[in-house]
């Protein structure tokens, strides 16, 4: 059972049994039965004596800011809380209700207005409204919720690299320029994984961000930090998750998550288990468990690994495994789809020619496309892993299937026996941009890492342009030189330290990347405009002035992929737990770009 976070109730009833206080206390239910607000962060504006505040306290578990203008109401409704046991969770703030408030945008899953100002006051009311969902009250007498629908050019990050296409890249237009804190607090590093053993991204949707844990999940509001939920799930969590596939993968309603060989649709409310998907059977009797997750659609997309291929390990050992070079793959035997909605099998692909390199699925206009090895002997592999070598040295091939159906479309052979550690596959504008790493000697202090990009046309799979680069950086590196994703943004291919035109492989040579390798394992992640990433400490670059700056320097961000910008605001979920170098808070963090803010009322 999901751990859902309750606020403390009241010990005490402060108000005299009267038919007002009884017209309240059905004014107070009405307001829960019609916003279904129930958790979070609630403002009763013209507050008055407390007493809609205290009924709203004992039928929800929300955190409630009452402001009056009244400093007797003030008083008088303090005490009154205090004395149920509420006053903290409850608060009460002396403050006209009808000027500017000193709240950041976006605090409140609920806005209650009793004053007679409501109307004019309406443009404040919906700055300080969470987007993707919060609810606006404007006329206790007629009772009507406004709901806040999403930021216009808000991104998401629902898939391990932002969406089933792999561009890592979320389309966020607002974050970016000077950030300012929104929140900060749990999950902290108590039950996360090690930092070293970078697991999979956390995902966004909806407001909400979903955080991998320790064979955990973590379900916390966006906008103001509320922790809705915490789910154990055993044999879920993922190490060394680039050179594997992500578990999670977020959709409105559910969270599909694979633990074992069994897929979950969870509740993004409520964390409970609404539907079950079991691995589709091949009748060969070798134990597997469920290996990629992706929802698009009405369909929830998986493939099936041997038993234990996933690394799970927590040790110093499998550390070394996921840094330095020559590095396993994880694998997929076959690929499968459902019905996400009602658990009906569609479909089995399962061409038994040699195992499906996970970390090159891809999904995108009704399509799969995935690396799979010419090499049969890599199906006997008994952990569900193969050395690039082993894949590609048989040759290997492009795949296209129909995603509705799971019949093929294409294969191409491809030229992938240069690769010797890290292997992507990514899609975009028509486009399949095929990434891997290599040595170009065994000299550790003269040799340097490459990288080499096919890029295919993704209707066809013809090769429309190939380049090699040189990363400057010496080979049997432990920072991640061997392991950078190629990031998409709009018609910009990025591998970093460089850039080309995605159409073309013309480099751009007004992206002035730093030169050397950044101080930091982790991948970039993208906004429409901004880059994300460790520089020692949390950075940003942007992609329009070609300059850094520094997020913050008080923590640090996890070893793949953990700053998502999404939903207008920089979420940095815990992710140094582990860490023992000198940056002492581990906590999540939330960043609203300054320009978003409203300068704070001046005090006359």
């Amino acid at each position: 059972k999901p751990i859902i976070y309750s606020a403390s109730t009241p010990t005490a009833y402060p108000y005299a049994n009267t038919s007002s206080q009884t017209a309240t206390q059905q004014l107070a239910q009405r307001i829960v039965d019609t916003s279904k607000i129930r958790i979070g962060y609630g403002l009763v504006l013209g507050s008055g004596d407390g007493a809609l505040l205290y009924e709203l306290a004992h039928r929800t578990n929300l955190r409630l800011v009452g402001v009056e203008s009244d400093p007797v109401k003030v008083a008088h409704s303090r005490q009154r809380l205090a004395a149920a046991g509420l006053y903290g969770r409850v608060v009460v703030h002396h403050a006209d209700p009808a000027k500017p408030l000193p709240y950041t945008n976006y605090m409140f899953n609920l806005i209650v207005s009793g004053t007679a100002t409501a109307k004019t006051h309406r443009p404040e009311i919906l700055r300080m409204l969470r987007p993707a969902g919060g609810i606006a009250i404007f006329d206790l007498n007629n009772i009507k919720p406004h709901r806040r629908p999403a930021l216009p050019g808000a991104g998401e990050w629902t898939h391990m690299y932002a969406n089933p296409a792999n561009t890592v890249c979320s389309n966020d237009t607002h974050v970016s320029g000077r950030l300012a804190l929104q929140w900060f607090g749990p999950p902290g590093p108590r039950q996360m994984l090690d930092r070293h053993l970078r697991t999979v991204a956390p995902l966004y949707k909806n407001g909400i961000v979903f955080i991998p844990g320790n064979n955990r999940i973590y379900a916390v509001d966006a906008y103001n930090g509320t922790v809705l939920w915490n789910m154990a799930l055993a044999d879920s969590r993922r190490v060394a998750a680039f050179r594997d596939s992500s578990y999670l993968a977020a959709t409105k309603q559910y969270l599909y998550t694979a633990a074992a060989d069994q897929c979950y649709g969870v509740n993004v409310q409520n964390g409970s288990r609404e539907i079950t998907f079991d691995l589709p059977s091949t009748g060969d009797n070798i134990k597997r468990d469920w290996g990629h997750v992706a929802a698009v659609g009405s369909t929830l997309y998986g493939s099936a690994v041997k038993h234990g291929a996933s690394r799970r390990e927590v040790s110093r050992r499998i550390i070394k495994e996921t840094y330095y070079d020559f590095g396993s793959a994880v694998c997929s035997d076959y690929l499968f789809a459902y019905d996400r909605t009602d658990g009906t099998k569609r479909w089995v692909y399962n061409q038994n020619k040699g195992l499906i390199v996970n970390s090159t699925i891809t999904i995108a206009n009704d399509r799969i496309y995935f690396i799979q090895s010419d090499n049969p002997a890599t199906l006997k592999n008994k952990d569900g892993r193969a050395s690039m070598k082993q894949l590609t040295e048989k040759g290997a091939h492009l795949v296209a299937i129909n995603a509705k159906t799971g019949k093929l479309i294409y294969q191409k052979p491809v030229d992938l026996s240069a690769i010797q550690h890290s292997l992507y596959l990514a899609y975009a504008q028509g486009k399949l941009v095929l990434v891997g790493s290599r040595n170009a000697g065994k000299n550790k202090k003269t040799d340097r890492v490459w990288y080499d990009i096919h890029t295919h046309d993704a209707k066809t799979g013809k090769r429309v342009w190939f380049h090699s680069q040189n990363q400057g950086t010496a080979i049997s590196g432990d920072h991640g030189e061997q392991d950078h994703h190629p990031v998409i943004v709009k018609d910009k291919l990025y591998c970093e330290p460089f850039a080309y035109d995605l159409h073309t492989g013309k480099p751009d040579k007004s992206f002035k990347w730093i030169a050397k390798h950044r101080r930091g394992c982790g991948n970039i992640a993208a906004s429409a405009n901004t880059f994300f990433f460790r520089q020692n400490t949390a950075a940003m670059f942007s992609l329009s002035s070609n300059k850094y700056q520094p997020v913050t320097s008080i923590t640090r961000p996890g070893c793949w992929i953990n700053m998502l910008p999404v939903g207008g605001l920089l979420l940095i979920p815990e992710a140094s737990s582990g860490c023992t170098c000198n940056y002492a808070i581990q906590s999540s963090l939330a960043f609203i770009p300054v320009s978003r803010l409203k300068p704070p009322p001046q005090k006359p």
